[in-house]
């Protein structure tokens, strides 16, 4: 009786843990706001794509998830655009609010070993993730330029490995990230989640941590808006000078 005590106080500490690094080539170190945007912007709302379930998924528990990922999501594309753009972005009285609706796509791929107690349980499981998200922003009020709307993308790649019994799973995954890498311990007891337009899935990992980090995926959804304001910029300029060269 012991024995057993011991080995389930041993799997309870354990546990599974995860380590993930990620690279996007799209993310606010590398967008920064070009000369001439005078304007202020601040966020007005975010809405992400509903995802579409089949009849056996649990629409209600579905609406809920996206809920509190839209929430988080709105909550961490804020902080990250405040906080590296704050020449650009403001709650001031005067500032154009901007609207974003993101859309998003993932492919996860797993590792190609058939896992089996000892490999998925003790051994580290690789896995790659790369998302892209369909960002359109859109200017709700009609300032000294007028609205506008720009649509960008931008895609975050991700690997991950996990182990289940041992916490081998913790120690940094080789590889370049751009953001400090992400550690974490699986929660076996997690439902089902929304984890893509098109499906929810079901896992009792850290799936959906692995889905959107706030972190990562808010400076790369506020890059992307970031440069929409740059492209928006630029046409300004171009009209601007167009429409010198007719009066010329």
């Amino acid at each position: 009786m012991i024995k057993k005590l011991t080995c389930v106080a041993l799997l309870a500490l354990t546990g599974c843990y995860s380590c993930s690094r990620h690279v996007s080539t799209v993310r606010p170190d590398v967008i920064r706001p070009i000369p001439g945007i005078t304007s202020r912007y601040r966020l007005a709302s975010l809405t992400v794509v509903e995802p579409s379930l089949s009849g056996s998924e649990d629409a209600a528990k579905a609406a809920k998830y996206h809920a509190e990922d839209t929430a988080n999501m709105f909550a961490a594309v804020k902080k990250s655009l405040y906080g590296n753009y704050p020449s650009v972005f403001s709650d001031s009285g005067d500032a154009i609010p901007l609207t974003v609706h993101v859309g998003w796509k993932t492919h996860y791929q797993g590792s190609p070993i058939v896992q089996s107690p000892v490999t998925y349980m003790v051994l580290p499981e690789d896995a790659e993730q790369e998302t892209v998200y369909y960002v359109t922003t859109k200017a709700q009020s009609a300032g000294s330029g007028g609205s506008w709307t720009e649509q960008t993308s931008a895609a975050r790649y991700s690997e991950t490995w996990e182990t289940w019994l041992l916490p081998i799973g913790y120690i940094p995954i080789p590889g370049k990230s751009d953001w400090p890498r992400t550690f974490g311990f699986l929660r076996l007891s997690k439902d089902s989640i929304v984890g893509s337009p098109s499906k929810t899935i079901d896992s009792k990992s850290c799936i959906r941590d692995l889905v959107f980090d706030p972190k990562v995926d808010g400076d790369v959804i506020a890059a992307a808006v970031m440069r929409a304001l740059n492209r928006r910029q630029h046409a300004a300029e171009i009209a601007t000078i167009q429409k010198n060269g007719v009066a010329k």
